[in-house]
């Protein structure tokens, strides 16, 4: 709550939503359910990615071909692999990232850790900047129709915060009298 990214349920299941959403965009599957992340993570694709989260963050698509679709879904310690299997609609479909918005930089936090050494400092979390963009997914037909469809979407991301811990003996002393100006006044 004090805009620190912690771990909760979902978490690296997050790697699988992201994965199942682009095998559906990249099959040109209609994108009914998904919502990026609040922070940029440099593992996924910008403004491509999918956030898991028990009860209510969830990925979906909808078939709207005229078959069956077999998602198979395999991991190893490295790496996450979803593969759609039907009949397509569309002969190419293809992903574009406009520019980056300019960013908009992260905050810093320097908080107490009683266990630091005097002299010594924890970066906690490491901040950064926030952005936006937009996605475009083009989508040719495989019926030979003349016009591909264009979808976008646009993703702003969060600035992290950045957290820093350091020694109680290097924080500012809270108890200093505070400064006076000019001479002291009797009561």
């Amino acid at each position: 709550g004090r805009g620190e990214v912690v771990d909760t349920c979902g978490g690296g299941v997050s790697q699988l939503g992201t994965t199942l959403l682009n095998a559906a965009f990249f099959a040109g599957l209609p994108l009914t359910v998904w919502q990026p992340h609040s922070f940029f993570i440099s593992r996924y694709p910008a403004g491509r990615e999918g956030t898991l989260s028990f009860p209510e963050l969830d990925v979906r698509f909808r078939n709207d071909t005229d078959g069956w679709i077999v998602l198979h879904a395999s991991t190893t310690a490295t790496s996450v692999t979803v593969t759609l299997l039907g009949r397509p609609r569309w002969a190419e479909v293809r992903a574009t990232h406009g520019t980056w918005s300019p960013p908009t930089p992260f905050s810093e936090v320097v908080r107490v850790a009683p266990d630091l050494s005097p002299g010594a400092r924890r970066i906690v979390q490491a901040g950064g900047d926030g952005f936006s963009l937009t996605v475009s997914r083009t989508r040719v037909p495989a019926d030979g129709a003349p016009a591909p469809e264009v979808e976008r979407w646009r993703t702003v991301y969060l600035p992290q915060q950045r957290i820093v811990e350091i020694s109680p003996a290097d924080a500012p002393d809270a108890a200093a009298p505070p400064a006076v100006d000019g001479a002291a006044s009797a009561g």
